[in-house]
């Protein structure tokens, strides 16, 4: 079977090329920005909007330059019309290049070669396609489909959600807040049919699974980016999930407390048993 090069042009025309970004502009500022004339592809590796915020590898810095990708082609041009000499910001004080992205073969890699994927990275990619063209083509009506007939996506998840200080301190109060701050946030949007807060999470981590597709796409559209966050200083991200992702992250060491703190709770509830008078033990 033949393979796939890196670099197709085909691919290559979704993309443009940004320059005059502020050292401190961030990825989730660009994403609103480029999202108003066209919808951003997303990645498969982190379920976020395709953007490469070029960064100087010594210092991190960021160098003001920048690669996004559409999920549709002729997004391109419309972004390259209507956003090229703008402003990022309404202070005036960041005015952007935008053109149509030239890649050379030894630059960014578009195409990953599908044959030495894994089965959770082609799972991955499969749910990203899916999510792009969920904010696409959506079909409201009765049949409830994608273009194609693929079925919507309607779990998302949301990032940076609590702390680890407030989960230390009371946890059950905790994730009883931010349940509530999800009902209160997003529960106008549509149909919740479940909330599940992942207090191991390394993420910090909570998901929301509506019952309406179109909810779950305006929950992202509103939500990712939100600054101050249950009026803690939380900056949150949304995205849809990619399927796979498994939030819990409890670790073998957390299962191996976890089972001897189960033994020794049977063994203390043994000992509080009475038994019945045939096994008791007989004095004279």
């Amino acid at each position: 079977k033949k393979r796939k090069k890196g670099f197709t042009a085909k691919k290559s025309a979704k993309w443009i090329y940004v320059t005059g970004i502020p050292m401190d502009a961030t990825e989730e500022e660009l994403a609103k920005h480029f999202g108003k004339v066209g919808i951003l592809e997303i990645s498969p590796e982190n379920s976020l909007p395709r953007i490469k915020l070029y960064r100087d590898k010594d210092s991190g810095l960021v160098k003001g330059d920048a690669s996004i990708c559409y999920a549709n082609e002729s997004s391109v041009a419309v972004a390259v019309d209507v956003l090229n000499g703008g402003m990022l910001r309404a202070d005036g004080t960041a005015r952007l290049g935008v053109t149509k992205a030239a890649f050379q073969q030894k630059g960014d890699k578009l195409i990953e070669d599908e044959d030495k994927m894994d089965k959770e990275t082609l799972r991955k990619r499969k749910m990203a396609k899916l999510a792009a063209a969920q904010a696409v083509s959506w079909d409201t009506g009765d049949n409830g489909r994608i273009a194609g007939g693929a079925k919507g996506l309607t779990i998302v998840v949301i990032k940076n959600a609590f702390t680890k200080k407030e989960l230390q301190e009371d946890e059950d109060k905790a994730l009883e807040d931010v349940e509530k701050w999800i009902v209160d946030s997003v529960g106008e949007m549509g149909t919740i049919e479940k909330i599940t807060v992942f207090s191991k999470s390394r993420e910090h981590c909570a998901t929301v699974k509506f019952k309406e597709v179109e909810a779950a796409n305006e929950c992202i559209e509103e939500m990712n980016g939100k600054e101050n966050w249950r009026n803690k200083g939380l900056t949150i991200k949304v995205h849809f999930w990619d399927g796979v992702t498994d939030y819990t992250n409890v670790t073998e060491e957390d299962k191996a407390k976890d089972e001897e703190q189960r033994l020794e709770d049977f063994g203390q509830w043994i000992e509080n048993q009475e038994l019945p008078e045939e096994f008791r033990q007989r004095t004279e």
